[in-house]
């Protein structure tokens, strides 16, 4: 290999490097739970995309890390799951909330 094609290929591997970098970046996705009456015990919040998890506050507020596609799941005794795919509109939100139904 000539000195110029290996500097040509290092060029593109430098110029590339950013985005594969920046793809990877995890957001911090913020929100509150609403129940109709108050929350007894913690929700968990599994991020399965990335196979990592989480609890909620007494209070419904959650804070995760995401990046864009990962799928969320919201799961308590007393209430359904609730499963959301992050997308760029839900990170823009600034009051995410997330409404969880009693199981009965």
């Amino acid at each position: 290999m000539s000195l110029s094609r290996i500097k040509c290929i290092n060029f593109f591997f430098i110029l590339l490097l950013p985005f594969a970098v920046f793809s990877q970046q995890e957001t911090i996705f913020s929100g509150q739970i609403i129940t109709e009456e108050p929350l007894l015990s913690p929700v968990y919040i599994i991020n399965i995309t990335r196979q990592k998890g989480g609890v909620s506050e007494l209070s419904g507020h959650f804070s995760v890390a995401v990046n864009i596609g990962d799928s969320l799941v919201f799961s308590s005794v007393q209430y359904k799951k609730k499963t959301i795919v992050i997308d760029r509109e839900k990170l823009q939100q600034s009051n995410f909330t997330i409404k969880l139904e009693e199981d009965l």
